[in-house]
Order: C-alpha cells, then structure tokens, then sequence
C-alpha cells in the first residue's frame, strides 16, 4: 500500500531506479509508512518485470520468492535486542558483521537489497 504522500518520492524513485545509488537512506517521522515504503522499493527493485507505474509485478520468480520472505538477495537487519537503559532499539556489531558474506556473492538476479532497521 502506497500513501499518498508517498507519490511524490516513489515518482523520483522511478525516475532514478536505472542509477541507482550504492546505498538509499529513508528517514522521518514514526508512523509515516517509511517500512511499507521501503518494502514497495526494494520489491520494485527486484522484480524482473516491473509493471508500467515501477511496482512490482508479483508474478515473476522475484516476487514469488519476496512474497514467500525469501529471496536470496534480498537481507532485513532489525534490532535483535533492546538493553533496559535505553529507548532506542540497537542493533548488535554481529548483525552487521554477518553481512560480509552475503555482499561478498554474486547476486541471484542482478542486484542486492539490504534494509537496516530503525
């Protein structure tokens, strides 16, 4: 689901999705619909066959396997655990470290998503 005020920002993401930067930073405010955005894009950005607008298609083998919450290119880092002191979810060292060895393989399909959380 896609909010209207997302319209403008997912009409950028299409007119910028054949260069496409090493890394995206989405930020804002809680309760925005930032997750189901970013969802909408790394989904876009994997289908094999974009519909027209840029989502996803949910017919190609990409999105079988995103709708099945397993697509081997695709990676969610979330919090793991949240210490008594703090407020903030945090993310743990290892977490990140794992990451070495999915970058370090040849994409499936053409490229890789990773989507860090908070």
């Amino acid at each position: 689901m896609m909010y209207p005020w997302q319209q403008a920002w997912w009409n950028i993401w299409q007119q910028r999705r054949q260069h496409v930067p090493h890394a995206l930073l989405w930020y804002g405010m809680a309760g925005i619909g930032k997750s189901e955005f970013i969802r909408q894009v790394a989904h876009s950005a994997l289908c094999e066959q974009p519909q027209p607008d840029g989502h996803a298609c949910q017919q190609c083998t990409a999105c079988t396997w995103l709708q099945a919450g397993n697509h081997p290119d695709l990676r969610h880092i979330l919090p793991q655990s949240q210490d008594s002191t703090s407020v903030i979810p945090k993310l743990r060292l290892e977490q990140i470290l794992a990451l070495h060895d999915f970058l370090q393989l040849t994409p499936h399909r053409h490229l890789r998503v990773i989507v860090i959380q908070p």
